[in-house]
C-alpha cells in the first residue's frame, strides 16, 4: 500500500461512482501526476518519491499491461541489493527530467500481462 496526497481540493460525489469518474477527477485536479510514454505506448500516474503505476494504452499491442515502478533508493539505503529482489527487475529506465531532457534512472519494475 502506498499513501500519497491528491491535493487539498475536495472531490465531488460523482468521483465515487466509478473508477472512471475517480480517474477523471484525478486528471482534473492533479494533471501533473498523469503522463504518457509515447515510445512504450503506456500511461502512468506518479505516486511520489519516484514511484509510479503504469498501464498499456492498448493491451492487445503491449506485452506489459500493468507495471509497478518503484524507486530503489530506500532498498539501497537499507543495504539491499535491488538486483537480488525476487520477482522484480532492476533496470535503467528512460524518462524525461523536469526540463524535458531524456535521462536514464534506476527503477524496480514488476510487470503484468493481464491477458
Amino acid at each position: 500500500m502506498m499513501h500519497f496526497e491528491l491535493g487539498s481540493e475536495k472531490s465531488g460525489p460523482e468521483a465515487r461512482e466509478s473508477l472512471e469518474a475517480t480517474f477523471a477527477q484525478l486528471v482534473k485536479t492533479q494533471r501533473a501526476r498523469i503522463g504518457y510514454h509515447e515510445k512504450l505506448d503506456h500511461y502512468g500516474i506518479k505516486l511520489g518519491n519516484g514511484n509510479m503505476l503504469e498501464w498499456a494504452k492498448d493491451m492487445s499491442k503491449n506485452d506489459k499491461d500493468l507495471v509497478f515502478v518503484l524507486n530503489p533508493e530506500p532498498f539501497i539505503l537499507a543495504g539491499v541489493d535491488p538486483a537480488k529482489i525476487q520477482g522484480w527487475t532492476f533496470a535503467k529506465v528512460e524518462t524525461k527530467d523536469d526540463a524535458g531532457k531524456t535521462v536514464f534512472v534506476d527503477k524496480l519494475l514488476k510487470a503484468f500481462d493481464l491477458k
